[in-house]
């Protein structure tokens, strides 16, 4: 934060705070986020699904499919983020990314997959569930929950 100082013609008083200018777009970062399986058998279960469905769309090179890629849904705001186990995008390339932005991409995934423990099991179902449906719209269609 910048601060300016009294000059000669003002009063000596307390510095005062300047605002900062919001950063630019280009400016802003999406970073990559963490994943911390809840137990071994979802870590299982989410890695047996992603191979799985990375094995049938292996001749399609227009479909993205990726394990925990955190997937950013509001431009200039790298605090709006989902991040599912699993999710499938048709239509764009398969190529390595360390986030998936919306905006960029020109859709939201096609299907996502949480794969729910008993520490996530609410929250999956309430919140996340909701949250894909409100950034999909009709190109969400599919989201699916499983309880190894």
């Amino acid at each position: 934060m910048a601060f300016t100082t009294a000059t000669d013609t003002e009063s000596a008083g307390p510095a005062t705070a300047v605002a900062e200018a919001p950063a630019k777009p280009d400016e802003i970062e999406y970073p990559e986020r963490n994943w911390i399986a809840q137990s071994i058998s979802h870590g299982d279960a989410v890695l047996q699904a992603a191979a799985a469905l990375r094995s049938h769309f292996r001749e399609r090179p227009d479909v993205l499919v990726a394990m925990e890629l955190a997937v950013y849904y509001r431009r200039d705001d790298n605090n709006a983020w989902l991040q599912p186990d699993v999710q499938v995008v048709f239509g764009v390339s398969p190529e390595n990314r360390r986030s998936y932005r919306i905006w960029e991409e020109g859709k939201a995934p096609d299907f996502v997959l949480e794969v729910a423990s008993p520490a996530t099991a609410d929250h999956d179902a309430k919140y996340k569930r909701r949250e894909y449906a409100r950034l999909g719209g009709t190109s969400l269609r599919v989201q699916a929950a499983f309880s190894p």
